[in-house]
């Protein structure tokens, strides 16, 4: 055996370049993976020990790209050390940005509430906020808990607007919103149980931020002078409502870099995700006696697995040690074809693996030849892709077992994406049991604003989530959060308005509204999902404030003839 490089020296000539080329063109191991399969970007990867200063990583791959960075040659560096670093410019952009909408948000806020509105509606928030702050890290399950901090800073909002409500009313409301998610914290697996309870806990701290507040803002008619809101919450449900079939999960941590870091680190995610599509990896170990992956049997069912996972359109590659003792076969017989085959003798096959043995054949069987590895590239990060190739897998070992090998299915990033992902559907399912129990106990209690709270609920789920299709952000475990908190914000807005017939409440919808409008076409996705939250929430307030009722009425002799059995 000798060594044989892919590139001993840098090429000189043209027709080295274009043996090279075809070398890596050849063969799938690099093609795709090294080099894009335009041929345009090459990628360089180092690895580091675990006990590496990611400090130092990072300040020597900046110091690569500023030294080999040129008008005919992009140099973009990717990797989680880098991702922590950010520059100084970009963040201050990101807080100047920051302040940018927190003057918009304001300035809607006073045009709609009132300067004493306004302060009273950002002093409960705030008040709210810092609380739920608070109880968020005494949970300890960042970033899951601290995703119900907007939820609570809406909710005292909501309420720091209402007087009419009464202390018992405010008292049913809260309740109905922070038992069923209570009960839900309790019943779902960490970390999803820590966003329900720290939303749960939320609810109470905005309704008791609201009622400490000395500060009540004075009674405005501003919001009734403005009755267009009608048309523009149907303008708002046509227009977002179709969103949700764009809409897509996304859970790879690549996706998490190119949407929501700032500055270089976002453009160079963004860069290898264009050029190097990253596959999502599943790992089926298989574990037995030392050397018994030698056998022959074994082997065949391993191969067994990467055919039958490799049918599917979804997977880019798959390989296991089966296919390293066929190359290594063939290697030994002068690369003929025939041998890229396994062997059937079982010592023949120790030999292989003994003399050939090599650092990277780590990534598929450990030294003492007792565990194995098969490893499964798919294209993407699709849930439901993952969740197919799975089941191809575990159908294949059904009718072809590994022979005494206890299995184990399934590691890699892949697996990770897929225990996310189910707990994220589970989440959202319980919100929407959580937000039906409410309604019950709403209606068990009060008749009043029951059907308003699950109407509420849903309306801003649906448009928070068809804002976020059209804004081409996906799914995931910070927009997730966005759409079930602006869902409980919602059915909690909508219920009060519906009891307490407030203009206050109707005014404060406009401000959301209007914070929404500017929030969305804020460049960086933690914006637009912010406006997005917003917009849904201020969709369930219109569709209960006496906007859409009177702009209903006027918009058809029938219906003003019928308003009264209608309402």
């Amino acid at each position: 055996m000798r060594p044989v490089y892919l590139m001993d020296r840098v090429p000189r000539t043209g027709a080295e370049a274009e043996a090279l080329r075809r070398r890596v063109e050849s063969n799938p191991n690099y093609r795709g993976v090294l080099v894009n399969t335009a041929g345009t970007a090459a990628m360089v990867v180092a690895n580091f020990r675990g006990d590496a200063d990611p400090g130092a990583i990072a300040v020597a791959a900046q110091s690569i790209r500023s030294r080999f960075e040129s008008a005919s040659l992009r140099v973009h560096v990717v990797g989680a050390a880098v991702l922590r670093v950010r520059e100084a410019s970009a963040l201050r952009r990101a807080v100047l940005a920051v302040l940018a909408l927190a003057g918009w948000v304001s300035m809607a806020a006073i045009f709609f509430l009132g300067a004493r509105g306004a302060v009273a509606t950002a002093a409960a928030a705030l008040l709210a906020g810092c609380w739920s702050a608070l109880f968020s890290a005494g949970l300890g399950s960042a970033p899951w808990s601290f995703y119900a901090i907007p939820v609570a800073a809406l909710l005292a909002a909501v309420f720091a607007q209402c007087d009419r409500l009464g202390a018992r009313l405010q008292l049913l409301l809260c309740a109905a919103i922070a038992l069923p998610l209570g009960a839900l914290g309790l019943a779902l697996p960490r970390p999803p149980s820590a966003f329900a309870l720290a939303a749960a806990a939320g609810a109470v701290l905005a309704s008791t931020a609201a009622a400490l507040l000395p500060l009540r803002p004075a009674a405005t008619q501003r919001a009734l002078a403005h009755r267009r809101g009608a048309a523009i919450a149907a303008a708002v449900l046509i227009a977002a409502l179709p969103g949700l079939a764009f809409e897509r999960s996304s859970f790879g941590l690549l996706g998490y870099a190119a949407r929501y870091s700032i500055g270089t680190a976002a453009r160079d995610a963004r860069a290898l995700q264009r050029l190097f599509p990253p596959p999502s990896s599943l790992v089926i170990r298989a574990e037995g006696d030392p050397g018994f992956v030698a056998e022959p049997e074994v082997l065949r069912a391993f191969e067994g697995i990467t055919l039958a996972a490799s049918r599917d359109p979804a997977v880019e590659r798959a390989m296991s040690l089966a296919d390293v003792v066929k190359m290594v076969h063939q290697a030994f017989h002068d690369g003929v074809p025939e041998f890229f085959a396994i062997p059937d003798d079982r010592g023949l096959i120790t030999r292989y693996l003994t003399l050939a043995y090599s650092p990277a054949f780590r990534r598929f069987v450990n030294r003492s030849l007792s565990r194995a590895a098969i490893w499964v590239y798919v294209r993407g990060d699709r849930p439901a892709d993952l969740e197919k190739v799975l089941g191809r897998v575990r159908s294949q070992l059904h009718h072809q077992p590994i022979p005494r090998a206890r299995v184990t299915l399934a590691g890699g990033d892949g697996a990770t994406l897929l225990v996310t992902a189910r707990g994220a559907w589970a989440l959202a399912i319980g919100w929407a049991a959580a937000i039906a129990a409410a309604s019950a106990l709403l209606a068990f209690v009060s008749a009043s604003g029951a059907g308003a709270l699950a109407l509420g609920g849903a309306i801003a789920a649906a448009v928070t989530g068809g804002a976020l299709g059209w804004s081409g952000i996906p799914i995931d475990l910070v927009s997730l959060p966005a759409i079930l908190g602006s869902g409980a914000a919602g059915a909690a807005f909508a219920a009060a308005i519906k009891v307490a017939q407030e203009p206050r409440l109707a005014a404060l919808a406009a401000a959301f509204g209007a914070g929404a409008g500017g929030m969305l076409f804020v460049p960086h996705a933690a914006g637009r999902i912010a406006g997005a939250a917003l917009l849904g929430t201020a969709a369930a307030g219109w569709l209960a404030s006496p906007w859409w009722r009177d702009g209903a009425r006027r918009l058809s002799p029938h219906l003003r003839a019928h308003s009264t059995p209608l309402n």
